[in-house]
């Protein structure tokens, strides 16, 4: 009897060891991992150096010029030496972030428009992530929770790598010391002293002596790197270096799990019953769209413009339509599989289509009365998205083995890239010239002169001339448009080697004729 007892415990240990096993040998991988970085840190840390110097060069005082693209390249670059270095190989689809990340930058050292050049940074630090965390990860089956979570989460955990390099540095020189007999560490020691000493010395002495001041500021402006700020020079660089090593030990930790739980537990019934309310209003509503307005040939409410019509209710119809999305998407991720969960879901997709094309609609006609503007362009773009998105949900919705989250990413790249690339400004200049040229207001022509450079070549050969309401045809010569060429040239006059843009050269081609 006893030994059927110690049997079963024993077995029961077995299947705890079992199960303990697959953790224990992610957590035994990942160590290696590390221990790879401190292990090269003699590499690594000399490469990210390199790339520290690299980055401040490119983008000193300077995030749309010639340099931006050069400096994606780098980041790449780097980033692919250290994990090839630490025998991780490069995925196949890795091109497309490269790829899209590259056009992003080219994008931003073409253009002069300031939103466009925000959203790329952005845009390219995203992809970068994702890259690094694709590269790393088996993520295959995830899905947006499990994507987005772990991009944030390497990201922020870099904090907690910043002190990674002091002690990788740390082994690296005992290692050193040991195998030559040398005291070489403690000069290192002793340099990483000096250097926060030495910015604070230096900030304070340029400050303080205007001769000694001039000799640092002719060294940098050589290189075109600064007008007096040596501090901010070696601070960037010193802020990429712990920068780039700390998040590239964050990715490598691989502190989270690859496995996903399943989350489709809900009852259905749920789902369906609020589900099946939403859908009988939504079907209502876009049968009045369909036979009151499509059909019927759009005939308002008395009172009522076609302005006024499209401006009540398109924000609206933008909000219900975001809410059908991650309604939709959050049905198909926590409540099991259902036939008709899958027909209603399918339904209020298709309303959604509607709602899309009634936004739509709405906002050509306001366009049609009130002109283009950026905010315009970006909520149809932002219609043709979510158009796609929703498309690549309903083949979700009957394929469970569809890559949703794939499919997203690709939809959402590829069409801001085009966003990115299509330089906005000129044509909405082009379009509210060719719409207002009859009758253009003061209003029209403040908008088109707070225009980016890239809208230039349209507005500068004009001579814009305001209409009086009073006195018919009386013009009166726009006042802003000396500040506007004035802000062209000097932008162009002022920019160099680093800082060249290519929208602003051209604006300043124009302007100089």
């Amino acid at each position: 009897m006893s030994e059927q007892i110690c049997t079963e415990e024993v077995k029961e240990e077995v299947k705890e060891e079992m199960k303990t096993a697959p953790a224990m040998v992610v957590v035994m991988e990942n160590k290696s991992r590390v221990e790879k970085v401190k292990e090269h840190f003699g590499t690594i840390g000399l490469a990210t150096l390199v790339f520290a110097v690299f980055y401040t060069f490119c983008l000193y005082q300077n995030l749309v010029g010639i340099t931006f693209p050069l400096f994606v390249g780098g980041v790449y670059f780097y980033f692919i030496f250290c994990i090839k270095r630490l025998e991780i190989s490069l995925k196949k689809d890795a091109w497309f972030y490269m790829g899209s990340s590259l056009l992003l930058g080219i994008s931003t050292f073409c253009t002069d428009s300031l939103p466009i050049q925000i959203f790329n940074f952005m845009g390219i630090l995203l992809l970068i992530c994702s890259f690094m965390v694709h590269q790393v990860y088996d993520d295959r089956k995830w899905d947006f929770s499990k994507y987005l979570g772990t991009v944030a989460y390497t990201a922020m955990a870099s904090v907690a790598h910043i002190f990674q390099p002091f002690m990788h540095l740390n082994h690296f020189l005992k290692t050193r010391s040991k195998k030559e007999n040398s005291k070489g560490r403690y000069v290192v020691y002793g340099l990483m002293i000096a250097v926060p000493l030495l910015m604070i010395v230096i900030g304070l002495l340029t400050q303080a002596d205007i001769v000694f001041n001039n000799i640092f500021v002719k060294i940098f402006e050589q290189l075109e790197l600064i007008d007096e700020d040596v501090f901010g020079i070696i601070f960037l660089t010193i802020f990429a270096f712990f920068a780039a090593y700390s998040f590239l030990c964050s990715v490598i930790s691989k502190d989270l799990s690859e496995e996903i739980k399943e989350k489709r537990t809900a009852e259905p019934i749920v789902a369906i019953t609020f589900t099946s309310i939403l859908t009988a209003v939504y079907l209502i509503f876009c049968a009045v769209q369909i036979f009151y307005l499509f059909i019927g040939g759009l005939q308002l409410p008395e009172g009522y413009s076609y302005a006024e019509y499209a401006r009540s209710g398109y924000f609206q119809l933008l909000f219900v339509c975001l809410l059908n999305l991650v309604m939709v998407l959050i049905c198909l991720h926590y409540f099991q599989e259902h036939k008709v969960l899958k027909v209603i879901l399918t339904i209020i997709c298709g309303c959604t289509f509607i709602m899309i094309i009634s936004s739509a609609y709405r906002m050509f006609l306001y366009i049609s009365v009130y002109n283009l503007t950026f905010t315009r362009v970006l909520v149809l773009w932002s219609l043709l998205v979510l158009t796609i998105l929703l498309t690549g949900i309903v083949i979700y919705i009957f394929k469970n083995d569809f890559s949703l989250f794939r499919f997203c990413m690709i939809a959402v790249s590829v069409s801001y890239m085009g966003l990115s690339v299509s330089h906005q400004d000129y044509w909405i200049a082009k379009y509210n010239v060719a719409a207002a040229m009859d009758h253009i207001t003061e209003t029209d022509i403040n908008y088109l002169y707070q225009l980016s450079a890239d809208a230039a070549p349209i507005i500068i050969p004009l001579d814009l001339k305001i209409a009086d309401e009073e006195d018919d045809m009386e013009n009166y010569y726009l006042q802003d448009k000396d500040m506007y060429l004035a802000d062209i040239k000097i932008a162009g006059e002022e920019m160099g080697i680093r800082t060249f843009n290519l929208s602003k050269w051209i604006a300043y081609r124009e302007v100089i004729k």
